[in-house]
């Protein structure tokens, strides 16, 4: 399957908060049934966060970088 859309962002400023959880939910949905998923690229210590931000800036990264806090 070719991937048609990449989300980068969601900025919701001036909605309703009836349309900003809409919004959230229609995510939540996405998410839940695989039509949404997060590209996962490398899951790093905190300790690590000057490489994952180098690895970013010299676009070496695929995906998402996760700082994890464990």
């Amino acid at each position: 399957m070719i991937k048609e859309v990449d989300i980068l962002a969601l900025a919701l400023w001036k909605a309703l908060p009836e349309e900003h959880n809409e919004n959230l939910h229609a995510v939540e949905y996405f998410l839940e049934s695989g039509i949404l998923y997060p590209e996962v690229g490398k899951i790093l210590a905190l300790e690590d966060a000057e490489k994952a931000h180098d690895q970013v800036i010299n676009e070496k990264a695929y995906g998402n970088i996760i700082l994890s806090i464990d």
